[in-house]
């Protein structure tokens, strides 16, 4: 009788590919899924960290402008941002800054945000690379994220 409750516990961890932390049980700085779910996210920050994060670890600035009533930013969000790749790539090749345009409405307008989601890279420094207006799909995000990285544009 208790076989299928347990089956039914372990029916979403495998979906969402988590069986290691089943079996992984407590690590050092927290809990295993802890870790797992660090892992799985974007660790974004607040402009004026980030921006400063980013000349101390001498990393590139992925700068993302979005509302909460944005169709195109949610699709970001629930698609594109939360693709393992993608994820791993922004963590470690970007300091990743997340601005409500419309709560920030000034720093929105000082980069010219006219469509929404809007993307800017920024070197290290906080000048500008270029930015991207609206949705990317992950596989296509991922190569532009790449190319950031690698100074392609150079």
């Amino acid at each position: 009788m208790h076989k299928w409750l347990l089956a039914a516990a372990l029916i979403p961890a495998v979906t969402l590919g988590m069986t290691n932390i089943l079996a992984a049980g407590p690590v050092e700085n927290g809990t295993a899924l802890q870790q797992d779910a660090k892992k799985n996210v974007v660790h974004w920050v607040p402009y004026e960290k980030g921006m400063t994060m980013a000349k101390t670890l001498h990393k590139k600035v992925y700068l993302l402008f979005f509302t909460d009533d944005c169709r195109f930013c949610k699709m970001m969000d629930s698609g594109t941002l939360t693709d393992r790749k993608v994820i791993e790539a922004l963590n470690k090749n970007f300091v990743p800054i997340r601005v409500n345009s419309n709560r920030q409405t000034r720093l929105a307008s000082s980069y010219m945000v006219r469509g929404l989601p809007t993307a800017w890279f920024l070197e290290e420094d906080g000048s500008k690379i270029g930015c991207r207006v609206g949705y990317v799909p992950p596989k296509t995000f991922l190569n532009l994220l790449d190319f950031v990285a690698s100074e392609g544009y150079k």
